[in-house]
């Protein structure tokens, strides 16, 4: 990280925990710092977050709704009166950035038809090469490609099985405990949400149901992680060997290839 980015960085930081602290030592804010501290949440700390993050339009929008959560979060309740100016702009921006995802997923469905007779690229790494124009972080790019993966391994795979390559496959998922290890989990899971719903039950309501959530989200990543074993196999060719490890491999699930030399 350069230094420039690290001031940037450092910025960003310096907003919102300056904000907390001012607004924890004084008894009640003045109508000054009170719109001090919003103007600061929801507009120059969006700005920060932009240039922080390369100027990708996607990052001005995030850094807007993260502002806007934290000035929530920091100024007491009794003490929103711009809140009201904040929430007719966070309308516009919501608005602003649902043609912004319409649009970006209009151009990555072009992209991706542009480079469906690349050979080379799977259905995944061309939808990583096309989102990258508007989702520049390889990491964030790469979360979302594997919340689709999810989604797709765990619901749309029943309906429509992927065709398995022509050559040698190796299904691993088949010679060990694997299978047996996901029915395990599947059946702990509904237990498990249940006790911790109940126990989190008695001490707040939103800790309970985001623990349910979570559970409910481990149940069909465990159906994902066993579909995704199941229908990407070891391959074997005349000359090379491609090694998956179910959806959730490592660089974005790009599969590992290495030749196979041949002695005579």
């Amino acid at each position: 990280m350069n230094l420039k980015r690290l001031i940037q960085f450092l910025l960003l930081l310096f907003i919102p925990s300056t904000s907390y602290f001012y607004v924890q030592s004084v008894g009640s804010l003045t109508d000054e710092a009170n719109l001090v501290i919003t103007l600061s949440l929801t507009i120059l700390f969006p700005v920060l977050f932009w240039l922080f993050s390369k100027r990708k339009i996607l990052s001005i929008f995030s850094g807007f709704f993260i502002g806007f959560l934290l000035a929530f979060l920091i100024i007491p309740s009794t003490e929103r009166q711009y809140f009201h100016y904040i929430l007719k702009v966070a309308a516009l921006v919501e608005i602003l950035f649902l043609l912004f995802v319409v649009n970006s997923i209009r151009l990555t469905i072009k992209k991706m038809k542009s480079l469906k007779n690349d050979t080379h690229l799977d259905f995944w790494e061309r939808l990583d090469d096309s989102m990258s124009g508007w989702i520049g972080n390889s990491f964030v790019r790469g979360a979302v490609i594997m919340e689709f993966k999810t989604f797709y391994y765990s619901l749309i795979v029943w309906f429509k099985k992927p065709k398995p390559p022509n050559a040698h496959l190796f299904k691993y998922h088949e010679k060990t405990m694997f299978k047996t290890f996901i029915i395990v989990i599947l059946l702990i899971l509904p237990l498990d949400a249940v006790v911790f719903h109940l126990l989190f039950m008695q001490w707040n309501k939103l800790a309970a149901w985001i623990s349910t959530i979570i559970n409910i989200y481990a149940f069909f990543y465990a159906i994902a992680l066993y579909n995704s074993a199941k229908y990407l196999p070891i391959v074997v060719t005349s000359n090379k060997l491609i090694i998956h490890s179910g959806y959730t491999g490592k660089n974005d699930d790009r599969h590992r290839q290495y030749p196979i030399f041949r002695t005579f």
